[in-house]
């Protein structure tokens, strides 16, 4: 839990939520400064809201007093919240490899003296406590500093200078065959025999786009493997619906917080591969994810930013015993819950549900973590019914125990914060799954506008205003307008998202987009696994420029590529693949689709197809007879002024209109034969 903090003249934090005696100050260059005055080290903590081990320090670490009179008496205390300042945080991950919370000791001119996760406030048997390093780390300070500096590291916040790279296409073919060497087929991802996984949505949007333009099926059979693993397994809440961030090896076991980031990379990763896909269980996931996000996490006018893993056990909220899933579905449903489910036997007993021998797979704390065991033609087998019938039955198996769930259960701490970031990235999936599921969902359109409806072009790194947004504020918002414009055809959502890329242009640099518009030159180039900052403007950029036209952006992205791809070969390709997925936008150039409505009845269907036909870059508008010649780009303002509703369909940049449709099915073959390859998967 990282605590609410409030500000006092002198610069010094307070906790509300706790009598937490040490005194933090803010993030900010005059606490270095300070430390220099006072010749004191610095003490750097950042936590996030929904970490249970930062949870588990502000309750049994900071609290304790004689930890606090060492602190306030020989470091210069400062804490960052991860989620408020990730642009601090991405600098000190690589101090200590990733993890929260982060703890370091820091000179006053900023080098890493010592760095740590989660430390216990004494030390036992091989085990560091804080109190005891930090009362070493202040005797050598005193007595032997030379002896303490000499292993200090600085972290360079500055991309080192790399060899600009050509953009070509046989730069993201190679990197595509670099994930598929080191992809794990039988558990899904990349990184064969990883301990801990995460989600890899630019992984696997990177494979999907090379496999529809590419042919080779490889790459839509890797991403559908991962999704379809993430969809069964413990990752997912298979109850209330919405992912964890990170899971064991076979994505059974979660670390229990959900992050609103995370579940908005999701849904946008589950409607692109329903897109391509048409699986059922794709839009299962899909619905099950962005109907979490809006009953989980939707506050008035936003959304929560995150659930913390609350519980006097790990995990207690989400995990069942036997017993608990008959007592919710009743002694009949309560077998095929429990197989459904995987909700074995726990341990040998005299309950009628223990097995000959204990089972452990999947138990934490003495409790089972759910996962899909049958799909739905097993499902439908085991009961006697039909698939459509199955469907039906799990969903009200699903409903019946997230009911009981909510009502004998403490539901998790849940963080209100309305950080932009997260917030348009929610607002951008959720508009994506409303187009491809074919407009099916309006509560989806309507609370996604709701979200909308307070940006202005001076994009704040809250919602409800403040300090100036980071990059990824800016990129995520760019993003979240134009696919409202596209999914509404409000000429309102294309010129606010104009404004707010004007805007962002005070943060390009010859290198890439810098997290902040004034201070700090950090470059964001890695996902982790989130979308780098990088990828989110470059790809709100490039969607503008494929409506607009706009030959200077698309002049400034030409020029910074080169740059940006520049020494990417020292990073594995999962973290890099958000870049190279631009760059596969760039060179081969976007699908533009508009449906010219002359009044006829005929545009709702026409554009529909264009916003349900997958495409790995393809960007839609509808835009009325009346309101042509208003449009910003020539190319369209030119387009056809016939008595009946038509799509134009054109390919590459700043090209012509060459193909049009007036059924649905029209559109739909254009989008298929716009690929390079093969579109049957």
């Amino acid at each position: 839990m990282c605590l609410v903090v409030s500000h006092r003249k002198d610069g010094v934090y307070f906790e509300l939520g706790l009598a937490q005696p040490v005194r933090w100050r803010r993030w900010s260059r005059s606490v270095f400064k300070l430390a220099a005055k006072w010749d004191k080290p610095v003490f750097l903590n950042i936590g996030a809201a929904w970490s249970r081990w930062c949870s588990e320090m502000d309750l049994k670490v900071f609290t304790a007093k004689p930890l606090a009179d060492l602190l306030n008496e020989n470091f210069v205390c400062v804490r960052v919240d991860r989620d408020e300042a990730p642009n601090v945080d991405r600098v000190f991950q690589s101090a200590i490899g990733g993890g929260y919370p982060v703890n370091c000791v820091l000179t006053p001119d900023g080098k890493v003296v010592v760095a740590a996760n989660f430390l216990p406030l004494q030390g036992s048997a091989g085990e560091a406590g804080l109190m005891g390093l930090l009362t070493r780390v202040a005797e050598l300070w005193r007595s032997d500093r030379q002896s303490l500096l000499r292993g200090a590291r600085s972290l360079d916040q500055a991309s080192p200078s790399q060899q600009p790279l050509r953009p070509s296409p046989s730069l993201v073919d190679e990197c595509v065959v670099r994930l598929l060497m080191d992809y794990d087929w039988g558990l899904g991802g990349v990184g064969v025999g990883q301990q801990r996984r995460f989600p890899q949505p630019t992984v696997n949007r990177l494979l999907l786009s090379y496999a529809s333009r590419s042919g080779d099926t490889l790459g839509v059979q890797a991403s559908s493997i991962t999704l379809r693993k993430m969809y069964y397994g413990g990752i997912m809440d298979q109850v209330g619906g919405g992912f964890h961030r990170n899971a064991d090896a076979e994505w059974l076991v979660p670390s229990f917080e959900k992050l609103l980031v995370d579940n908005a990379e999701a849904a946008f990763d589950y409607a692109n591969q329903y897109s391509a896909t048409r699986d059922e269980e794709f839009l299962d996931a899909l619905n099950l994810t962005i109907d979490f996000i809006l009953s989980d996490l939707g506050v008035e006018g936003r959304f929560a930013v995150s659930l913390a893993s609350d519980g006097e056990r790990e995990g207690e909220y989400y995990t069942w015993t036997p017993a608990e899933v008959d007592e919710a579905l009743g002694s009949g449903l309560g077998a095929v819950g429990r197989r459904l489910f995987g909700v074995h036997p726990i341990a040998v007993s005299a309950d009628p549900y223990s097995p000959s021998r204990e089972t452990t797979r999947g138990v934490v704390a003495g409790r089972v973590v759910l996962r899909r065991m049958l799909d739905i033609p097993d499902l439908a087998s085991t009961l006697g019914v039909n698939v459509d019938q199955a469907w039906s039955i799990l969903q009200d198996i699903r409903l019946k125990m997230k009911t009981y769930r909510d009502t004998k259960r403490r539901k998790p701490r849940r963080d209100e914060t309305p950080y932009t970031y997260p917030n348009m990235l929610a607002v951008e999936s959720i508009f994506v799954g409303y187009a491809v599921t074919g407009f099916s969902h309006p509560e989806w359109l309507k609370r996604a506008l709701s979200v909308l409806d307070g940006l202005t072009s001076r994009v704040t790194r809250r919602l409800n205003g403040g300090r100036e947004g980071l990059a990824e504020d800016y990129g995520a918002s760019l993003n979240a307008l134009l696919t409202a414009y596209e999914v509404t055809g409000n000429p309102n959502h294309l010129e606010l998202a104009t404004s707010v890329a004007e805007r962002l242009r005070g943060f390009v640099l010859p290198e890439g987009f810098r997290d902040e518009l004034r201070g700090t030159q950090t470059l964001s180039k890695l996902d982790t696994p989130n979308e780098s900052p990088n990828s989110v403007c470059l790809r709100g950029v490039l969607r503008l420029v494929a409506i607009l036209d706009d030959a200077s952006w698309l002049e400034t992205v030409g020029g910074l590529l080169p740059n940006l791809m520049g020494g990417l070969s020292r990073y594995k390709e999962v973290f890099v693949a958000g870049l190279y997925s631009n760059l596969d936008k760039f060179v081969n150039g976007p699908v533009h689709v508009v449906v010219v409505d002359a009044g006829d009845g005929g545009a709702d269907a026409l554009h529909r197809a264009g916003l349900m036909g997958y495409h790995p870059f393809k960007v839609v508008e509808r835009v009325s007879m009346e309101n042509l010649g208003d449009h910003p780009n020539p190319a369209v303002r030119g387009l056809p002024r016939d008595e009946r509703t038509k799509a134009y369909v054109r390919r590459g940049w700043r090209s012509s209109f060459m193909e049009s449709a007036d059924r649905p099915e029209g559109v739909l073959n254009h989008l298929k034969t716009l690929l390079h390859g093969s579109y049957n998967y």
